[in-house]
């Protein structure tokens, strides 16, 4: 994964839990996003 947010371990461990979740894949794309949108 390319985000630098994924140095802080609570980031982290908050993605790998939406990434853990089935029914999470629209909450995990709209973060994605963002994340897309904040880096640039």
């Amino acid at each position: 994964m390319p985000f630098p947010l994924l140095k802080s371990p609570l980031v982290a461990w908050t993605m790998w839990s939406i990434l853990g979740e089935k029914n999470s894949a629209k909450i995990w794309i709209k973060l994605a996003i963002e994340f897309f949108v904040m880096e640039h």
